[in-house]
């Protein structure tokens, strides 16, 4: 499997690379008034409003810093309608490397909150890297409000 590498802290995230449409520099994010703290707020990708998650914060506490090396991965989201875009803030895109799905291991500790990390496996510095489940990332109540959002923001 193809993958996206994420850098956040001395921390190494991967995304499956058939669901990412495109990674681009961070842009300016419209903050959404009494939005839960790791969603950044919305972002104008390719004339079409797209809600933004901070991966930062929702793996770290911490707002994703404002650096050069700062990216927003635009995503495909499974929803009922079919998949739409989401935006995810991220410190810094790495690399892409292929893994082999089978040396993948399941990491052993399940953390409630965090249902959507993955599988991990070991890259070629020995470094652990772990799996991002997209499609586990958004809890039904918060897919149907970012969604709901962007549909109703006015388009410029």
């Amino acid at each position: 499997m193809l993958v996206l590498i994420i850098q956040i802290g001395s921390d190494r995230y991967a995304l499956d690379a058939r669901g990412v449409r495109e990674v681009v520099p961070a842009v300016v994010v419209r903050t959404v008034p009494h939005a839960p703290p790791e969603v950044a707020g919305l972002a104008t990708w390719r004339g079409q409003v797209v809600p933004v998650i901070d991966l930062v914060r929702l793996l770290r506490g911490q707002p994703c810093p404002a650096r050069m090396s700062s990216r927003l991965v635009i995503v495909d989201y499974p929803t009922a309608q079919g998949p739409r875009p989401l935006g995810l803030l991220a410190e810094q895109v790495t690399d892409v490397e292929r893994i082999d799905e089978k040396r993948s291991v399941d990491p052993g500790l399940t953390v409630p909150s965090a249902t959507f990390l993955g599988k991990v496996h070991h890259d070629a510095n020995g470094a652990l890297v772990q799996l991002v489940e997209v499609k586990a990332l958004l809890p039904d109540k918060l897919q149907t409000m970012l969604f709901a959002a962007a549909d109703a923001e006015v388009r410029p």
